[in-house]
C-alpha cells in the first residue's frame, strides 16, 4: 500500500524525481503558450454511509456473499456518489463483463479514474470492545479484497487499504465526553470510502463536455461554450487587476486557462461551422 501511495504522490504533486501533474496542460492566452500550474496535494473524493453492526461482523465472514455485497455497496453506491463530483455520470456507470468497474480502476490505458481507495469502518466502541468483537477474526479481509479485485480489475493489496477505527463511546469516556449530543448510536457503523483521483481526468471531464456543441451568439454569428460562459470575464480588465490585488492571480490564470482551453479546442472540433 504505501509503495502505491508513493507512486500515486509522484504522479500528482512535483518532486526530485517527477515533473508532477498539471492543472490544464497548456492553453493559448493573449497569443503565448501558457502551461497550467502543478498540483500540489494529494486529490481524493471521499463518501459516507451507515451500516448495522451486524453488517460490520460480516464483513469479516468469509464463507458468506457479505463482503462481495458491501465491496459493491462502497463502489456502486458509496463510491459513486463520491466520485460524481469530479467526473461524469456517463463515465461511473458499469460496463459488461467480469469486471464491470475496470473503466474506473483498471483501463487498458494505464490511467484509471480512481488510483487508490480507502476504506475506513468507524465503530462506536472502545479500544477494548473492539478488540473482544473483532480479535480473532483477523482483519485481513480476504473475500472483501477478492471481490474487489473482480469487480475492478485492480490488484487488491496495492489498491485497496481497509482499516476498523474505534471511536471511543460514551460509557468509556463519561457524560461529559464529546459524543454527547451527536446521534451516535453502538449499533451504527460509519463507513468511509475514500478514492485518490487523478488530477488529469479531474480536469478533462470537467472540461470535456465544453467541446461538444456550438451556439448562435447574441450579437450574431457562432459561439463556443467559453464564450458564452466566459467572454464578459475574459474581457474585464478591471476585474483582473483586481483579483491580483487580492491575491487571486492563481485562481485568475485557472480561470483563463480553462476558457482559452475549452474555447481553442472547441473551435477546432468544430471547425467548418466557424469558416
Amino acid at each position: 500500500v504505501s509503495r502505491r501511495f508513493t507512486a500515486y504522490a509522484d504522479l500528482v504533486a512535483r518532486s526530485e524525481s517527477s515533473r508532477g501533474a498539471k492543472w490544464i496542460s497548456s492553453a493559448t492566452v493573449d497569443g503565448e503558450n501558457v502551461q497550467g500550474p502543478n498540483v500540489h496535494t494529494i486529490l481524493a473524493a471521499r463518501g459516507y454511509d451507515i451500516m448495522t453492526m451486524s453488517e460490520y461482523m460480516d464483513t469479516f465472514n468469509d464463507v458468506s456473499a457479505a463482503p462481495e455485497r458491501i465491496i459493491r455497496r462502497c463502489i456502486q453506491s458509496i463510491g459513486t456518489n463520491a466520485l460524481k463530483t469530479l467526473y461524469r455520470l456517463d463515465d461511473l456507470g458499469e460496463v459488461p463483463g467480469q469486471s464491470p468497474f475496470k473503466h474506473i480502476f483498471a483501463p487498458e490505458d494505464g490511467k484509471p479514474y480512481v488510483y487508490f481507495t480507502d476504506i475506513r469502518f468507524l465503530v462506536p466502541n472502545s479500544i477494548d470492545q473492539m478488540r473482544t468483537l473483532v480479535g480473532s477474526k483477523g482483519a485481513d479481509r480476504g473475500r472483501m479484497r477478492e471481490a474487489f479485485a473482480e469487480m475492478t480489475g485492480a490488484d487488491p493489496l496495492t489498491a485497496l487499504s481497509v482499516s476498523d477505527v474505534c471511536l471511543p463511546f460514551l460509557a468509556d469516556l463519561g457524560e461529559d465526553s464529546w459524543q454527547t449530543g451527536t446521534g451516535l448510536n453502538t449499533d451504527e457503523i460509519i463507513v468511509e470510502v475514500t478514492m485518490a483521483v487523478d488530477p488529469a481526468r479531474v480536469w478533462k471531464a470537467l472540461l470535456e463536455p465544453t467541446l461538444d456543441e456550438i451556439f448562435d451568439m447574441p450579437k450574431g454569428g457562432k459561439g463556443t461554450a467559453a464564450n458564452i460562459w466566459g467572454d464578459v470575464f475574459i474581457q474585464n480588465e478591471a476585474l483582473h487587476d483586481k483579483m491580483k490585488k487580492d491575491g487571486q492571480g492563481d485562481f485568475l490564470k485557472i480561470l483563463q486557462l480553462a476558457y482559452n482551453w475549452s474555447n481553442d479546442h472547441s473551435r477546432k472540433r468544430h471547425k467548418a461551422d466557424f469558416e
